[in-house]
Protein backbone atom coordinates (compact mmCIF):
# COMPACT_ATOMS: atom_id res chain seq x y z
CA UNK A 1 0.00 0.00 0.00
CA UNK A 2 1.56 3.60 -1.15
CA UNK A 3 1.64 5.71 1.67
CA UNK A 4 0.59 9.25 0.80
CA UNK A 5 3.00 11.52 1.23
CA UNK A 6 3.47 15.73 0.71
CA UNK A 7 4.66 14.88 -3.08
CA UNK A 8 1.42 12.89 -3.82
CA UNK A 9 -0.54 15.96 -2.89
CA UNK A 10 1.77 18.51 -5.10
CA UNK A 11 1.37 15.97 -8.20
CA UNK A 12 -2.44 16.03 -7.49
CA UNK A 13 -2.39 19.53 -7.23
CA UNK A 14 -0.21 19.71 -10.57
CA UNK A 15 -2.96 17.36 -12.49
CA UNK A 16 -5.89 19.48 -10.93
CA UNK A 17 -4.53 22.61 -12.54
CA UNK A 18 -3.66 21.06 -15.68
CA UNK A 19 -7.33 19.66 -15.83
CA UNK A 20 -9.32 22.88 -14.56
CA UNK A 21 -7.09 24.81 -17.47
CA UNK A 22 -8.11 22.36 -19.92
CA UNK A 23 -11.92 23.09 -19.29
CA UNK A 24 -11.19 26.81 -20.40
CA UNK A 25 -8.71 26.25 -23.36
CA UNK A 26 -10.24 22.81 -24.83
CA UNK A 27 -13.21 21.51 -24.58
CA UNK A 28 -13.73 17.94 -24.66
CA UNK A 29 -16.28 15.14 -26.23
CA UNK A 30 -16.24 11.65 -25.30
CA UNK A 31 -18.28 8.98 -26.63
CA UNK A 32 -18.58 5.98 -24.63
CA UNK A 33 -18.76 2.99 -27.32
CA UNK A 34 -19.07 0.36 -24.79
CA UNK A 35 -20.65 1.46 -20.76
CA UNK A 36 -18.28 3.27 -18.46
CA UNK A 37 -16.73 2.01 -15.35
CA UNK A 38 -19.37 2.32 -12.36
CA UNK A 39 -16.15 3.39 -10.96
CA UNK A 40 -12.88 5.04 -12.09
CA UNK A 41 -10.90 3.40 -9.19
CA UNK A 42 -11.51 0.19 -11.42
CA UNK A 43 -8.94 1.27 -14.76
CA UNK A 44 -5.89 0.01 -14.41
CA UNK A 45 -4.61 0.68 -17.37
CA UNK A 46 -4.94 3.15 -20.47
CA UNK A 47 -4.12 2.57 -24.10
CA UNK A 48 -4.19 5.52 -26.26
CA UNK A 49 -4.52 5.13 -29.92
CA UNK A 50 -3.38 7.24 -32.71
CA UNK A 51 -0.69 8.54 -31.16
CA UNK A 52 -0.44 12.28 -32.69
CA UNK A 53 0.95 14.81 -30.38
CA UNK A 54 2.86 15.17 -27.12
CA UNK A 55 -0.54 16.97 -25.79
CA UNK A 56 -1.75 13.74 -25.07
CA UNK A 57 -2.04 14.15 -21.52
CA UNK A 58 -4.63 17.16 -22.25
CA UNK A 59 -7.58 14.16 -21.89
CA UNK A 60 -7.19 14.36 -18.55
CA UNK A 61 -10.02 16.82 -18.67
CA UNK A 62 -12.67 14.54 -19.34
CA UNK A 63 -11.48 12.19 -15.86
CA UNK A 64 -12.74 12.98 -12.46
CA UNK A 65 -10.82 14.54 -10.42
CA UNK A 66 -10.71 11.82 -8.14
CA UNK A 67 -8.89 9.94 -10.72
CA UNK A 68 -6.41 12.57 -10.44
CA UNK A 69 -5.88 11.60 -7.37
CA UNK A 70 -5.28 7.90 -7.64
CA UNK A 71 -2.88 8.89 -10.64
CA UNK A 72 -0.77 11.13 -8.36
CA UNK A 73 -0.04 7.96 -6.63
CA UNK A 74 0.05 5.09 -8.74
CA UNK A 75 0.85 6.15 -12.21
CA UNK A 76 3.49 4.53 -14.21
CA UNK A 77 4.30 5.84 -17.78
CA UNK A 78 7.22 5.05 -20.59
CA UNK A 79 8.17 8.05 -22.24
CA UNK A 80 10.89 8.27 -25.01
CA UNK A 81 14.35 9.11 -23.46
CA UNK A 82 14.93 11.27 -26.08
CA UNK A 83 11.32 13.57 -25.37
CA UNK A 84 12.21 13.54 -21.56
CA UNK A 85 15.38 15.29 -22.94
CA UNK A 86 13.81 18.06 -23.86
CA UNK A 87 13.48 20.80 -21.55
CA UNK A 88 9.56 21.89 -21.54
CA UNK A 89 8.05 18.13 -22.47
CA UNK A 90 10.58 16.63 -20.38
CA UNK A 91 9.98 18.90 -17.49
CA UNK A 92 5.76 18.06 -17.95
CA UNK A 93 6.05 14.54 -18.67
CA UNK A 94 8.44 13.62 -15.52
CA UNK A 95 6.21 15.32 -13.12
CA UNK A 96 2.96 13.93 -14.45
CA UNK A 97 3.68 10.62 -12.71
CA UNK A 98 5.62 8.89 -9.41
CA UNK A 99 6.88 6.56 -12.37
CA UNK A 100 8.28 7.82 -15.88
CA UNK A 101 10.21 5.21 -16.79
CA UNK A 102 12.47 6.03 -20.17
CA UNK A 103 12.40 3.49 -22.74
CA UNK A 104 14.51 3.85 -26.12
CA UNK A 105 12.88 2.97 -29.73
CA UNK A 106 15.56 0.33 -30.00
CA UNK A 107 15.02 -3.27 -29.12
CA UNK A 108 17.20 -3.41 -26.04
CA UNK A 109 17.07 -3.53 -22.23
CA UNK A 110 14.79 -0.87 -21.80
CA UNK A 111 11.49 -1.83 -22.37
CA UNK A 112 12.27 -5.43 -20.21
CA UNK A 113 12.92 -2.48 -17.46
CA UNK A 114 9.53 -1.07 -18.18
CA UNK A 115 7.87 -4.29 -17.83
CA UNK A 116 9.52 -5.03 -14.94
CA UNK A 117 8.92 -1.36 -13.29
CA UNK A 118 5.19 -2.11 -13.78
CA UNK A 119 3.09 -3.41 -10.84
CA UNK A 120 -0.25 -4.88 -10.30
CA UNK A 121 -1.43 -1.70 -8.33
CA UNK A 122 -0.14 0.81 -10.68
CA UNK A 123 -2.21 2.28 -12.98
CA UNK A 124 -1.11 2.37 -16.61
CA UNK A 125 -0.55 5.23 -19.43
CA UNK A 126 0.77 4.02 -22.64
CA UNK A 127 0.35 4.69 -26.75
CA UNK A 128 1.01 1.45 -28.32
CA UNK A 129 1.77 2.60 -31.48
CA UNK A 130 5.46 3.83 -29.51
CA UNK A 131 5.74 6.83 -32.44
CA UNK A 132 3.77 9.77 -33.14
CA UNK A 133 2.11 10.54 -36.56
CA UNK A 134 3.35 13.08 -38.56
CA UNK A 135 1.26 15.36 -40.74
CA UNK A 136 1.45 13.35 -43.31
CA UNK A 137 -0.11 10.41 -41.39
CA UNK A 138 3.08 8.24 -41.27
CA UNK A 139 5.75 7.98 -38.53
CA UNK A 140 8.83 9.57 -37.96
CA UNK A 141 11.01 6.81 -40.34
CA UNK A 142 8.40 7.46 -42.89
CA UNK A 143 6.34 3.98 -42.52
CA UNK A 144 2.67 3.61 -41.80
CA UNK A 145 1.59 3.42 -37.68
CA UNK A 146 1.33 0.23 -36.53
CA UNK A 147 0.32 -1.13 -33.23
CA UNK A 148 4.42 -2.80 -31.10
CA UNK A 149 4.11 -6.55 -30.19
CA UNK A 150 5.31 -5.63 -26.75
CA UNK A 151 1.57 -4.20 -25.95
CA UNK A 152 0.45 -8.37 -25.33
CA UNK A 153 3.13 -8.30 -22.54
CA UNK A 154 2.07 -4.93 -21.06
CA UNK A 155 -1.60 -6.43 -20.83
CA UNK A 156 -0.91 -9.91 -19.52
CA UNK A 157 0.70 -7.27 -16.54
CA UNK A 158 -2.92 -6.75 -15.91
CA UNK A 159 -4.78 -10.19 -15.38
CA UNK A 160 -7.51 -9.41 -13.41
CA UNK A 161 -7.74 -5.71 -14.11
CA UNK A 162 -9.92 -3.09 -16.35
CA UNK A 163 -8.31 -0.93 -18.88
CA UNK A 164 -9.68 1.80 -21.15
CA UNK A 165 -9.03 1.93 -24.75
CA UNK A 166 -8.97 5.72 -26.35
CA UNK A 167 -9.02 6.28 -29.40
CA UNK A 168 -8.37 9.59 -30.05
CA UNK A 169 -9.45 11.58 -32.97
CA UNK A 170 -6.10 13.42 -33.39
CA UNK A 171 -4.68 16.23 -31.93
CA UNK A 172 -2.64 17.80 -34.68
CA UNK A 173 -4.72 20.93 -34.77
CA UNK A 174 -3.45 21.47 -31.07
CA UNK A 175 0.23 20.85 -30.64
CA UNK A 176 1.23 18.79 -34.05
CA UNK A 177 5.20 16.71 -33.99
CA UNK A 178 7.44 19.68 -34.76
CA UNK A 179 5.34 22.54 -33.35
CA UNK A 180 6.56 24.74 -30.66
CA UNK A 181 3.51 26.10 -28.74
CA UNK A 182 0.16 24.62 -28.50
CA UNK A 183 -3.33 26.14 -30.04
CA UNK A 184 -5.53 26.94 -27.29
CA UNK A 185 -9.75 27.23 -27.50
CA UNK A 186 -9.51 23.84 -30.26
CA UNK A 187 -12.07 20.99 -29.30
CA UNK A 188 -10.44 17.51 -28.32
CA UNK A 189 -12.55 14.42 -29.32
CA UNK A 190 -12.14 10.74 -28.04
CA UNK A 191 -14.04 7.53 -28.27
CA UNK A 192 -13.83 5.18 -24.91
CA UNK A 193 -14.06 1.46 -24.56
CA UNK A 194 -13.92 0.05 -20.91
CA UNK A 195 -13.02 -4.04 -21.06
CA UNK A 196 -11.47 -6.20 -18.47
CA UNK A 197 -8.41 -7.02 -19.23
CA UNK A 198 -8.89 -11.01 -18.91
CA UNK A 199 -11.72 -10.91 -21.76
CA UNK A 200 -9.99 -9.45 -24.26
CA UNK A 201 -6.49 -11.32 -24.25
CA UNK A 202 -8.97 -14.67 -23.83
CA UNK A 203 -9.95 -13.87 -27.44
CA UNK A 204 -6.04 -14.46 -28.36
CA UNK A 205 -5.10 -17.87 -26.78
CA UNK A 206 -5.72 -19.70 -29.57
CA UNK A 207 -3.91 -17.88 -32.07
CA UNK A 208 -0.62 -19.14 -33.11
CA UNK A 209 0.62 -15.51 -32.70
CA UNK A 210 -1.27 -14.26 -30.07
CA UNK A 211 1.01 -11.17 -29.66
CA UNK A 212 0.63 -10.43 -33.51
CA UNK A 213 -3.00 -11.14 -33.15
CA UNK A 214 -3.65 -9.02 -30.41
CA UNK A 215 -1.61 -5.72 -32.05
CA UNK A 216 -3.62 -6.30 -35.30
CA UNK A 217 -6.91 -6.09 -33.54
CA UNK A 218 -5.91 -2.98 -31.73
CA UNK A 219 -5.04 -1.49 -35.50
CA UNK A 220 -8.37 -2.64 -36.40
CA UNK A 221 -10.48 -0.72 -33.30
CA UNK A 222 -8.12 2.09 -33.59
CA UNK A 223 -9.07 2.51 -37.47
CA UNK A 224 -12.83 1.86 -36.43
CA UNK A 225 -12.96 4.32 -33.96
CA UNK A 226 -10.46 7.02 -34.85
CA UNK A 227 -12.17 8.06 -37.66
CA UNK A 228 -10.11 6.90 -40.43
Amino acid sequence: MHRVNSVDYIRFVFLAVLKTLGYLFYPSKLDWVSRPPDDWSQVSLVLILNHTSLFEFVYGVAVPYRFLWLLSRRLVIPVADVTLSRPIAGFILSRLSPKTIGISRKRDESWQKFLAGVHQDDICIFMPEGQMKRKDGLNKDGGPMVVRHGVYELLSKFRGKNMLLVYSKGLHHVLAPGDVFPKIFKKIEASVEFLEVNTYLSQFSQEEQPRKALAKDLQTRRDRYCGF
